[in-house]
């Protein structure tokens, strides 16, 4: 009998989306290469969330992401070939969960059990050093959380993600987005976006931030209007920690990811429709100013459908390839510029029907090499 696994995913797009994205001609064959990351011995399941970008040795990268079963979960780091001292294959960094790794081998995610904080874990010779990220103070302190979303390439390396400090009541949840240089011994507090007269945002959230500190994630404030209980806009701040909405705060939004030429990726919902509640549609911002563009969705039948009906993307690539997901049918996408301003869609799991038994689910993230990650379901014969 066969069994069927939850497990992450890497794929090696090779030949034709490579030279397309450097402007080759399109029509070629694609070829796509799929490998199965495993779990951790004990585990039943696996999540890959973030890859690196060794663009000096394209078929070689880190991978990160959570290895789980029922009650807990471990962080990992999955090497394709001997990296940081390590040999290949996957190595657990303790609880709890790994998001993103940098080219220098700094991963960051949340680790802990109880006490779950951001942490940094410093991948040399061999050797693993945690890092905790130190805190905010805020006038209550019942349950204190932090959760590290991305690092990136800068020296010395610069991480991004929120921090939580539950309130005795509702909407009393302080939740603010930071940001921080490894070796200073305090956060920068991502401010939430002020509208006068319209609203104040008492939320915020760092989830990408490129080499050069421009950092992008949302501002959320909480509403009791009907059902509607939190509002969120993208956001972004640059280098100096300002921040700015893309969108209105009638637009529910939030930005994922960034690239190195300040372009961004994610989701948001029809204008005057409630985030919670309304299908999303997967946006792409060309600028920190600019509006954003409804990236293209594949639907189960037919042709692509250009309002982008329940989708979500969730990374970028310095070329401007983006990764994410059709959350009508669960199955990842991969958007490719056409040359034109406008972008190709792929149904990742379509596009590898015939192979190995694989059902993929999600895409996470993407790098200019053509190597994706996320997770699926995986038939595996004993």
């Amino acid at each position: 009998m066969n069994a069927i696994d939850r497990t992450s995913f890497a794929i090696c797009v090779l030949g034709a989306v490579g030279a397309l994205w450097a402007g080759g001609a399109a029509g070629a064959q694609t070829t796509y290469r799929v490998t199965d990351l495993g779990v951790l011995p004990g585990d039943d399941e696996s999540r890959a969330f973030g890859i690196n970008n060794l663009s000096n040795v394209p078929a070689v990268a880190a991978v990160v992401g959570r290895s789980s079963m029922l009650g807990g979960s471990n962080a990992f780091v999955w090497l394709s070939d001997p990296l940081y001292g390590f040999p290949q294959g996957m190595k657990d960094l303790g609880p709890r969960e790994a998001r993103d790794i940098n080219n220098a081998g700094f991963v960051v995610g949340q680790s802990g059990d109880a006490s779950r904080r951001a942490t940094v874990w410093v991948l040399d010779a061999g050797a693993v050093t945690p890092m905790l990220l130190p805190f905010f103070e805020s006038d209550f302190v019942l349950n204190p959380t932090s959760f590290a979303f991305a690092v990136n390439d800068a020296t010395p390396p610069e991480v991004v993600g929120q921090a939580t400090d539950d309130g005795p009541f509702f909407c009393t949840v302080l939740t603010l987005g930071f940001r921080i240089v490894l070796g200073e011994p305090e956060l920068a507090l991502l401010p939430p976006i002020f509208v006068a007269g319209i609203n104040e945002d008492i939320v915020s959230s760092g989830q990408d931030i490129n080499t050069a500190g421009l950092i992008v994630g949302k501002s959320s404030f909480c509403s009791l209007e009907g059902l509607c209980l939190m509002a969120r806009d993208a956001a972004h701040w640059t280098p100096g920690v300002d921040a700015f909405a893309d969108l209105g705060p009638d637009v529910g939004a939030e930005a994922l990811g960034t690239n190195q030429s300040n372009q961004s990726v994610g989701w948001g919902v029809e204008p005057g429709e409630c985030p919670d509640l309304a299908p999303e549609r997967a946006l792409f911002w060309p600028s920190p100013g600019g509006g954003p563009v409804v990236l293209g969705n594949i639907m189960p039948q037919g042709p692509p459908d250009q309002t982008g009906h329940d989708s979500r993307a969730n990374a970028i690539s310095d070329i401007g390839a983006v990764v994410g997901v059709n959350r009508q049918i669960t199955t990842p996408l991969l958007w490719e510029p056409d040359g034109c301003e406008g972008f190709n869609v792929t149904d990742l799991d379509d596009a590898i029907s015939e192979c190995c038994g694989w059902n993929l689910a999600t895409a996470h993230d993407i790098n200019d090499n053509g190597w994706i990650v996320g997770e699926g379901l995986h038939e595996i014969t004993p």
